[in-house]
């Protein structure tokens, strides 16, 4: 999945980040390829996964933001298997060899604020090598730059994105992918 995530990630940088269902419905109709579903719960993530599965996308759940699902192995082994999605994102780092072991593509979110939280998030991936790295806030290029520099996986930015400069200046600054909840930006093509 790593290999199908970065080719995919060439042609399509942008990615939906869709927190609301009309969100999804939109970036359905939406050329990239990717869907990062922020907020949804254990009745509807099923039914969510298959129509972006129909329409031909590869939908990442936030593992941590599922309402009415644990967070611990047991309640990820019911989201691989029931909901099926691409992927899982998530904030615990111990969580991404256990969605690999399932196979879930995965994506470790972290928030950069210091050199400590830099320092912090190069020594996770280095243990636990997830498929993606979402750096957040993704308005902060050098600090895109300073992990893309050093991790062997692709380095998404997320948070705060709302212009078409703001995704440039990412992707300058290395980042493989932009994930914004801005629909504006959903339809962008950055190929030309």
């Amino acid at each position: 999945m790593a290999t199908s995530v970065r080719k995919l990630l060439q042609s399509s940088p942008i990615i939906a980040a869709v927190r609301e269902e009309h969100g999804l419905t939109t970036a359905l109709t939406c050329p990239q390829r990717f869907v990062f579903l922020l907020s949804t719960d254990i009745g509807t993530v099923g039914e969510q996964v298959r129509k972006a599965r129909e329409h031909g996308k590869e939908i990442f759940v936030h593992f941590d933001l599922v309402q009415g699902l644990g967070r611990d192995s047991q309640a990820l082994r019911w989201l691989a298997e029931t909901a099926r999605p691409s992927g899982v994102i998530t904030t615990r780092a111990v969580m991404v060899p256990q969605a690999r072991s399932l196979g879930l593509a995965t994506v470790l979110r972290t928030f950069l604020v210091d050199s400590q939280s830099a320092h912090a998030t190069l020594e996770q991936v280095g243990k636990v090598s997830p498929d993606l790295l979402e750096v957040m806030p993704g308005i902060a290029p050098e600090g895109i730059r300073l992990l893309a520099s050093q991790v062997s996986c692709p380095v998404i930015g997320g948070g705060l994105v709302r212009t078409i400069a703001q995704v440039r200046a990412a992707l300058a600054a290395g980042a493989a992918g932009i994930s914004t909840s801005a629909e504006s930006l959903w339809r962008q093509d950055l190929t030309r």
